[in-house]
């Protein structure tokens, strides 16, 4: 694994984005090797401590504060307020008809275990009793259902990464776009695809040239299918505004807000 971490990044250039992601999953693994508590926060501390060693001057680098501040919210407060909502109730319909995981969750999750098998016997039938066609459809509807809460979840965390991300922003850049909350909806999904699929093709490219040949049509597609997400994202004017510098005063009252 750590192997691979160093041909990735490598490959990608070796930026500031790149290598943070690339300590932190290393740091994670070894605290997983030896048995430690593995806490976001401290990763990500870990990591830009390990990176203002070797480069201090990347402390005034945009790049560097933009990819550790995505970080910190996602750590400090999109996966608390998602392990308080959303989360837990995605978790709770695996396995939902076995009982016998009611018994070692949270009484919430074991609640809305019940409730859902509740709608689900009332639309479907009762499991043992139900026919093949209505089983097909109770597993659409669970399918349907954990979608929908997987989809809670992205939400939640692109409407709480664009407004951390705001006064960054607005202070680099003279802009808040709030049209990268749709984008993001869509790009995380197709990205969370291309991205292991590009490797997959460039490893069986070594191998088998006239298939990497084929798979490289479907990752040029991808691609174009992602760039016309983002020009989309880019046609809504009222979600795109140019903005002076922020004052002084609003910069230290976002960042206690964020604190």
């Amino acid at each position: 694994i750590f192997i691979c971490l160093g041909v990735f990044t490598f490959m990608a250039g070796a930026r500031i984005p790149v290598v943070r992601a690339t300590i932190m999953i290393s740091l994670y693994l070894v605290a997983k090797l030896i048995y430690r508590e593995r806490l976001l926060l401290n990763i990500i501390a870990a990591a830009a401590l390990l990176l203002l060693i070797a480069h201090p001057s990347d402390l005034m680098d945009s790049g560097f504060q933009l990819s550790f501040l995505t970080v910190s919210i996602i750590g400090a407060v999109v996966v608390p307020i998602a392990d308080w909502t959303v989360a837990p109730c995605r978790r709770a319909l695996d396995g939902l008809d076995d009982r016998d995981i009611d018994t070692r969750i949270e009484p919430r999750q074991a609640q809305f275990r019940h409730d859902i098998r509740v709608i689900a016997d009332y639309l479907f039938g009762p499991l043992p009793l139900a026919a093949r066609q209505t089983r097909i459809g109770r597993a659409i509807f669970l399918k349907a259902l954990s979608g929908l809460l997987w989809f809670a979840e992205a939400a939640l965390l692109a409407v709480f990464l664009q407004a951390g991300l705001a006064l960054s922003m607005a202070v680099y850049f003279n802009r808040v776009v709030w049209s990268g909350v749709a984008a993001n909806l869509l790009a995380m999904p197709l990205a969370s695809i291309l991205i292991p699929f590009g490797f997959a093709v460039l490893i069986v490219s070594l191998i088998w040239p006239g298939a990497a040949a084929a798979g490289a049509r479907v990752l040029g597609a991808m691609v174009s299918l992602l760039r016309m997400l983002v020009d989309w994202s880019a046609h809504f004017p009222r979600l795109d505004r140019r903005v002076p510098m922020p004052p002084a005063m609003l910069i230290v009252l976002f960042v206690a807000a964020l604190i």
